[in-house]
């Protein structure tokens, strides 16, 4: 699969290949960037983040992604390739005489250099409508602050929350802590064995080797920030929205992610809280 995140403020596109590459990545990747690429006249740069060498998963999926090369390498300035295998020197060497970016090469744990070489950025400032974002059906995801843009640090994602609404089944993160901030509403939280309510201003601690859960514990729509550390897991939201309904691909996602869930969990939780959660 391929993985992308397009930072519209900065005029780059993030792409993480995983795995096999299919034509239908590549598809997908035209349908959500090219409209935006058409509007802005072209991209910054890309930064390609991969631990290996992209493979393709037959031919099709090839010649898709040549194509995409040809229709876009005038629209872009530089591509950064962020990896610590030896496809980053050779794609360096290689890549450079057929596209018309300026492309390097940086080790694995150099991605705020790469960011910083494909355009350096000035002050930042968020709209609060900056970001995509999908319902889940109850719980929102509202992307803000990218682990790209954090060195891999940390990524910041809100998530409104509807009245009454559980956000997830009880589950377990291996590899990241969250750190929840009310800004309205009345915000529950299951932590291990001790549940919690907060309300405006305050903040939830949620580390990781935990079992937890929360939902909107009142009547009225909840919103809060939610500070993810390390960076990177903003993007399990994306995925598992690509894969909304596929119970079989979802679960596949978690494992990725490092990322333990009880789903046997949902109907203990509905009935304890007097709580909602969409049919997966």
């Amino acid at each position: 699969m391929l993985d992308f995140t397009l930072d519209r403020i900065h005029a780059i596109l993030y792409l993480r290949p995983i795995g096999s590459l299919r034509k239908e990545d590549f598809d997908n990747l035209s349908n959500a960037v090219d409209p935006w690429i058409d509007h802005a006249g072209g991209l910054k740069g890309i930064i390609v983040i991969t631990a290996d060498a992209p493979n393709w998963k037959d031919f099709a999926a090839l010649s898709r992604h040549l194509r995409f090369v040809k229709n876009h390498h005038a629209k872009i300035a530089k591509v950064a390739i962020v990896t610590d295998s030896a496809f980053g020197n050779f794609a360096d060497t290689v890549a450079t005489p057929f596209v018309a970016a300026e492309v390097r090469h940086f080790k694995a744990n150099e991605v705020a250099q790469a960011r910083n070489w494909v355009g350096p950025s000035g002050p930042i400032m968020l709209q609060p409508s900056d970001g995509d974002s999908f319902d889940f059906g109850g719980l929102g995801v509202h992307w803000k602050i990218e682990g790209t843009e954090s060195g891999g640090r940390c990524s910041v994602v809100h998530h409104p929350i509807a009245p009454r609404a559980l956000a997830a089944p009880v589950h377990y993160h291996h590899r990241e802590d969250e750190y929840s901030y009310v800004l309205k509403g009345t915000l529950g939280a299951l932590l291990g064995e001790d549940v919690v309510t907060a309300g405006p201003g305050s903040w939830v601690s949620k580390p990781r080797h935990q079992w937890h859960t929360f939902w909107n514990a009142g009547d009225a729509p909840c919103e809060i920030i939610e500070l993810i550390s390390p960076g990177g897991f903003e993007n399990y939201f994306r995925e598992v929205a690509a894969a909304w309904g596929d119970l079989e691909k979802m679960v596949e996602i978690n494992r990725r992610y490092e990322l333990e869930m009880d789903f046997e969990s949902i109907p203990r939780l509905c009935e304890r809280f007097g709580l909602t959660f969409p049919q997966l």
